[in-house]
């Protein structure tokens, strides 16, 4: 049952990009630029849950499905290209250099979501990389300190001479739910049914929160900002996964635990890549 459907990207401030003259980047190097440009003025550029590990990962994922193409982590899952590649290291290294500026902030490696969610919404960061969950909060005006009008969504910017496309976006049902067969009864169908045909409208109408169910009842007084997610999902015509979609366990829980050391300079990229590709490896 899709509780959530998601894609990702970058929520900027409108009010402290205007305030520093700074426009939508359209490539990693612009967003490199602007992140300097806004720790110059004393702004945190980019806020991140590095405690969590996956939010960073998002982002080297990304910089890669840039630079590599749609296929990129496919190519790995299917042993056609290794993540020592050097257009895959290419994206550990941006990340690690990113980090080494100071871009995510002091102590972002301790930060969790919460704290970093909050850090945006209270303008103490320009940008966050995050998903549409991140609605529920900018609709919640006790969260939401900079106001829904200066809450800004963009794609992840391209990378100069990359395969990849900003037109292809990360898109995931967050955490379904799922049911045993052996204990799926009829009071359970009765409750399902219940829920596929009104959580859809509910969730959109109280949070701004779009979900993978059908909307089934008019929806008044949508945000702005949940218009425009909306919006871009129609106009998408290709997806992609997140960098551990098609990771074994183990793999998915090395790339979490190293990025932090890739981050904060205790790792080269080549090891990160290549204790991942070995991982990868022994898992077959």
């Amino acid at each position: 049952m899709p509780y959530q459907y998601n894609i990702e990207g970058i929520w900027y401030n409108k009010q402290i990009f205007g305030d520093e003259g700074i426009e939508e980047p359209q490539t990693w190097d612009e967003l490199v630029a602007a992140a300097e440009k806004l720790q110059s003025a004393g702004v945190m550029p980019m806020t991140t849950a590095g405690a969590d590990g996956w939010p960073v990962t998002r982002i080297l994922g990304m910089y890669i499905f840039r630079n590599v193409g749609p296929d990129a982590m496919t190519a790995i899952r299917d042993g056609e290209a290794k993540l020592t590649d050097p257009e895959y290291l290419a994206g550990a290294q941006a990340l690690a250099d990113f980090a080494a500026a100071g871009h995510f902030g002091e102590g972002f490696s301790s930060r969790d979501g919460d704290a970093s969610s909050n850090l945006f919404l209270t303008g103490e960061a320009a940008m966050t990389y995050d998903g549409s969950w991140l609605l529920g909060a900018i609709n919640d005006p006790e969260r939401n300190q900079i106001g829904q009008e200066n809450v800004g969504f963009m794609p992840f910017p391209a990378v100069e001479g990359g395969e990849g496309s900003v037109e292809q976006y990360p898109a995931n049902a967050g955490a379904p739910m799922v049911f045993s067969s052996e204990k799926f009864g009829p009071d359970a169908a009765s409750w399902a049914a219940c829920i596929a045909e009104n959580y859809g409208a509910q969730a959109l109408q109280d949070a701004g929160v779009i979900s993978g169910f059908k909307v089934n009842e008019e929806v008044t007084d949508i945000s702005p900002n949940t218009a425009e997610i909306q919006e871009t999902i129609t106009e998408i015509d290709e997806t992609l996964l997140w960098f551990e979609a098609h990771f074994d366990p183990k793999s998915n829980s090395l790339a979490s635990t190293n990025i932090t050391l890739l981050t904060t300079g205790q790792m080269s990229p080549e090891a990160y890549m290549q204790d991942l590709q070995g991982s990868i490896d022994a898992a077959g």
